[in-house]
């Protein structure tokens, strides 16, 4: 009998549950596929019983089949971390710091006794810290017996950046930043300031930034000071979002860049705030990795956590060659914390010698059979043919100019589509990128798509080496100067595109896609964006495809052996 951990993220937003057999993560999915619900907390049922049915059909033999339970992050210092601090912040303001006071005993207490104590009675379950999780999570992802770590969020229970060096089944740290210097509070927080949802729309400024200029980065700087033992501190005094639960603009900050309403037209002013701030965390983020190159002497670093998952500071690090190697977890954000809760008890809890199980594709979620996607269209009506290579017939309708919806396997885990539940075009039609923002993803027309490329000719359209593996769509590199204009509707404004290289083994029928595209056109990559409308989750299961299928302006719909055409 396998040894399984149910590792659990039930954080406030991007729960998660995964199992872990003998040390490899065998499913995993993120609650607000289930749900329905874009970034829903709280404790992950759907997840759980999901999982458990996969270990057996009776849920009460399938819990008693689990050998132990890894838990996100460690209620007890929600309460010794936090509390102080809103009390340090009453006279600041009492109501909104009385709230929290309040607010965090009701979240201990439900978390512990809901969450934690009733479902898993009798079991084993572990209470891991959040940013150890998030280490976890990087170190553990790669074969690697040595390397160092960053990880950086908003806020875990109280830390919001860590450095610590992975060696083994060891993981030292080496330094903590608190709230409320935090860079990913600071992101959020510009965020909202220009109109988007915190929490959410954070990408939104990622690819805001390249359309602004640099007028404001000296400015920004002044927000954000480095020291010289790798740290960094916030200019608390210009905001208020550290003691507030909702912001005013009744600060320096907020007197001096006015806050873009919803739906107000975006200015170069917002743009040129992007872009400040974009170029302030890639500094800040160099700067602490340089500091960490010093101390722990690696040639090899892994991040993790919600600001890992900013690709173009991920892509800036790479190039800069503090590191030999760069490493993302390809669920940094909390979702992830599930996967390294479990990596965490196995392999330093429980001080397993196993072989390391490099995460190399994230393909543990959901699947349907032709059969129940065959069922599933006589249910409502639809006839739909069967194809005996949709790969062809996919990559036929791409070259065509026809928007693609492609349902494939087993469900991606994370906040990146690769090839499993993706919407596809062609990326050499420049209006593409306007057409699937307009008229299908119903989202802004300043944000970029990405590319999946064939893994063996990506070096000779994007700026990276021979044979780089990039799976997971977490790092933003330049398009070659020559290659821009055959691929314009990937190449964002500034020359760049999040890249994601697919390779012979990881998903077998969408490579062979991308092969017959590169065969019918001498492009080996199409678009490639998730396959949802601006607000949802992620697609997971027929009946989600078949709805956003016919609610948008897709051409064809190719779910398993199946194609429907409009």
């Amino acid at each position: 009998m396998p040894i399984r951990i149910l590792g659990i993220s039930g954080s406030a937003a991007d729960s998660a549950a995964c199992l872990m057999e003998d040390g490899v993560v065998v499913a995993a999915v993120e609650e607000e596929r289930l749900t329905r619900i874009k970034h829903i907390g709280g404790f992950p049922k759907k997840s759980v019983d999901w999982i458990l049915k996969r270990i057996d059909s009776d849920p009460v033999k399938a819990l008693r089949l689990v050998d132990h339970i890894a838990f996100h992050c460690d209620p007890r210092l929600y309460i010794s971390r936090r509390i102080p601090r809103f009390l340090m912040n009453l006279f600041r303001a009492p109501a909104d710091n009385a709230f929290s006071i309040l607010d965090e005993i009701r979240k201990f207490a439900t978390l512990y006794r809901n969450q934690i104590k009733i479902p898993f009675s009798g079991k084993r379950v572990h209470l891991i810290e959040h940013h150890l999780n998030h280490a976890a999570s990087a170190f553990y992802s790669e074969d690697w017996n040595e390397a160092a770590i960053l990880t950086m969020d908003y806020v875990g229970e109280s830390t919001c950046t860590m450095t610590a060096l992975g060696r083994g089944n060891r993981i030292e740290k080496i330094m903590e930043i608190s709230f409320p210097h935090s860079l990913g509070a600071l992101y959020s927080y510009i965020t909202q300031w220009l109109g988007f949802q915190p929490h959410s729309d954070e990408y939104k400024v990622m690819g805001l930034a390249p359309y602004g200029s640099p007028k404001l980065v000296d400015s920004f700087r002044r927000f954000v000071s480095l020291k010289n033992n790798g740290s960094y501190k916030i200019d608390l005094k210009q905001f208020d979002w550290w003691f507030k639960r909702y912001s005013t603009e009744q600060t320096p900050f907020g007197k001096r860049f006015g806050p873009r309403r919803k739906d107000e037209p975006i200015t170069s002013l917002h743009e040129d705030i992007a872009f400040a701030m974009q170029k302030v965390l890639e500094e800040t983020v160099l700067h602490i990795a340089t500091h960490l190159k010093k101390r722990t002497g690696s040639e090899r670093l892994c991040l993790a956590g919600g600001v890992a998952l900013n690709c173009v500071s991920n892509g800036v690090l790479q190039r800069s060659g503090i590191f030999k190697e760069v490493s993302v977890c390809p669920a940094s954000h909390d979702a992830g914390l599930s996967i390294g809760a479990a990596m965490y008890l196995h392999h330093i809890i429980l001080n397993n010698d196993t072989p390391r199980a490099p995460i190399r594709d994230v393909y543990w979620g959901p699947e349907y059979s032709d059969k129940e996607i065959e069922e599933f269209f006589s249910e409502c009506k639809i006839k739909a043919k069967r194809s005996d290579n949709p790969s062809i017939e996919a990559a036929e309708a791409i070259a065509n100019g026809k928007v693609v919806g492609w349902f494939q396997g087993r469900e991606e885990f994370g906040p990146r589509a690769l090839g499993s539940r993706s919407i596809l075009a062609d990326a050499r039609k420049a209006e593409m990128k306007d057409i699937v923002n307009r008229c299908i993803k119903f989202r802004e027309p300043f944000r970029p798509f990405a590319p999946a490329c064939i893994l063996e000719e990506a070096h000779k359209w994007f700026e990276i080496p021979e044979g780089a593996e990039l799976p997971f769509m977490l790092f933003v590199h330049p398009v070659r100067s020559e290659k821009r204009n055959l691929i314009p509707a990937i190449t964002h404004v500034d020359g760049t595109a999040r890249i994601q290289t697919v390779s012979n083994k990881a998903h077998p029928r969408y490579r062979a896609m991308l092969e017959e595209f590169n065969q019918l056109t001498g492009v080996p990559m199409v678009l490639n964006t998730s396959f949802n409308v601006k607000g949802e989750p992620i697609v997971s299961s027929p009946a989600d495809a078949l709805r956003c299928f016919y609610s948008t302006g897709m051409d064809r719909l190719v779910i398993g052996n199946f194609i429907l055409d409009k």
